[in-house]
């Protein structure tokens, strides 16, 4: 019998959408793990990555930690302990915004700049070969199915 990492609806249920929904979230956790174990070289985690990848990307916006909360689709909490862990490795900077003293600023630090340039490319290395042999019309294929999908989930998520 051919091992095979996903879960063949035959073999468990009726419900192919379910078992799709299921291996997606294999392909995720696959992906997740070989991040992490790059990204653990260089004492970052992913979604330390995302948040120095996004700072990167906007350096001339004002990011506060509300922003990275809607931005990654996370808790107040769960940003909370990214940006303290952050801070505590020197990654990221906080300040005070001039404009609202009640609010701070992140900004990245030559260390996470550093950090973030270092693991670049073996990371989109380890991406570019789980994406080996599609097309880039098959990677802006799935891009659309995957917002079809994240689609209709926020619209259910409304009602």
């Amino acid at each position: 019998m051919e091992k095979t990492p996903f879960l063949n609806p035959s073999d468990f249920l009726e419900d192919e959408t379910f078992l799709i929904s299921f291996n997606i979230a294999l392909i995720c956790q696959r992906i997740c793990d070989v991040q992490t174990k790059i990204l653990k070289k260089y004492d970052l985690t992913p979604r330390q990555s995302l948040v120095l990848a996004y700072l990167r990307n906007h350096p001339e916006d004002k990011i506060t930690q509300k922003i990275l909360e809607d931005k990654m689709h996370l808790s107040n909490p769960t940003v909370t302990v990214i940006v303290q862990s952050m801070i505590g490795k020197g990654l990221i900077a906080k300040e005070k915004d001039t404009e609202d003293r009640r609010k701070y600023i992140l900004h990245m630090t030559e260390k996470g700049k550093a950090a973030l340039n270092n693991g670049r490319g073996e990371s989109r290395a380890a991406d570019e070969r789980a994406y080996e042999g599609l097309s880039r019309e098959d990677i802006d294929y799935l891009k659309s199915i995957m917002r079809r999908i994240m689609d209709n989930l926020i619209a259910e998520e409304k009602k």
